[in-house]
């Protein structure tokens, strides 16, 4: 297996492929799109004609991270639990590409199916934040002291950004927040806990 052809490294690159193409879709953002008020998923919502671009970002990670995980079968490196959850993680992030969000001022009539597709663009984007808050409370239960302790601030930090990202103001700028900081620690620590 060549280097770059390894289930973690896959993996990794699946975080780096939505990151590049949700920084492209910034660039080519509806008027109504604000970086301060609006979250990554709003950059390609209904009734835009530019929201493949987010489609790819959401789908294209996702097969990236289906690719590493079917590495994994050949060769483990994923303790099974973590595998299983990445799978489960993946599959909500195809949903969330293929089912888009909304966004107040795109000027497009919607179908009378918008809210459903809405809401199962928020089910899955919230079905895998759950799924990545459990892989790292496996990481807790599993690292030596120090790395625990770490892995602990970083729970607690995900936990306040999500209640502020959730209830509090420039939902934009917390969400990029809580993504980078779990998307670090994520590519940082795929898989680095002894059990």
């Amino acid at each position: 297996m060549s280097k770059i052809n390894q289930p973690l490294i896959m993996m990794k690159f699946g975080v780096l492929w939505f990151y590049l193409f949700a920084l492209v879709a910034h660039f080519f953002a509806s008027e109504s799109y604000s970086i301060i008020n609006n979250n990554f998923s709003q950059l390609g919502p209904q009734g835009y004609d530019l929201a493949w671009i987010m489609q790819i970002a959401f789908i294209g990670s996702a097969v990236l991270w289906f690719y590493g995980l079917y590495l994994n079968v050949k060769t483990p490196v994923l303790h099974k639990k973590v595998a299983w959850m990445f799978f489960f993680i993946a599959i909500f992030i195809v949903f969330a590409g293929l089912f888009k969000t909304t966004l107040p001022g795109i000027p497009v009539l919607l179908a009378s199916q918008s809210n459903l597709e809405r809401n199962l663009h928020l089910f899955a984007a919230h079905g895998s934040q759950l799924l990545g808050l459990l892989i790292l409370l496996e990481h807790i239960k599993y690292s030596d002291k120090d790395v625990k302790k770490y892995h602990v601030r970083v729970l607690v930090a995900l936990l306040i950004l999500s209640v502020i990202f959730q209830f509090g103001p420039f939902m934009g700028i917390t969400q990029r927040v809580l993504a980078l900081t779990h998307s670090f620690w994520t590519i940082k620590y795929l898989n680095v806990y002894k059990k």
